[in-house]
């Protein structure tokens, strides 16, 4: 995507427990608390677009664990949720890559069992 003729409003990663895992640990980086995922049940659609369409509507938007509806879950791999944040927080967590704990001994072993 090219940010400067495209205006994306969320990003959506289909994830297993260990992404999920690192995506959460990576979005409470800069921020204080530690409420800024949430899993709210819904079907699957709502789950990726509309409850975090309308987080990316607040202040400090919560990413949103998706697919938990049985709808969903029949067509996915059983290890397969999603993770959406909005386009300016995925942005935030990007530019905290660098300084996080992708670069510590602990990913460096899990990323080992994710494979490709």
């Amino acid at each position: 995507i090219d940010p400067e003729t495209e205006k994306p409003v969320l990003v959506s990663f289909p994830v297993n427990a260990d992404q999920i895992s690192a995506l959460a640990a990576l979005i409470n980086f800069r921020r204080t608390g530690n409420d800024h995922v949430a899993a709210p049940f819904g079907a699957g659609c709502q789950s990726v677009c509309v409850l975090p369409y309308n987080e990316s509507k607040t202040d400090m938007p919560k990413a949103v664990i998706g697919n938990l509806d049985l709808s969903s879950r029949k067509v996915l791999p059983a290890e397969v949720l999603t993770f959406t944040v909005p386009f300016r927080t995925f942005l935030e967590m990007e530019e905290d890559v660098p300084v996080s704990f992708f670069r510590k001994e602990t990913w460096g072993k899990i990323v080992k069992r994710i494979g490709d």
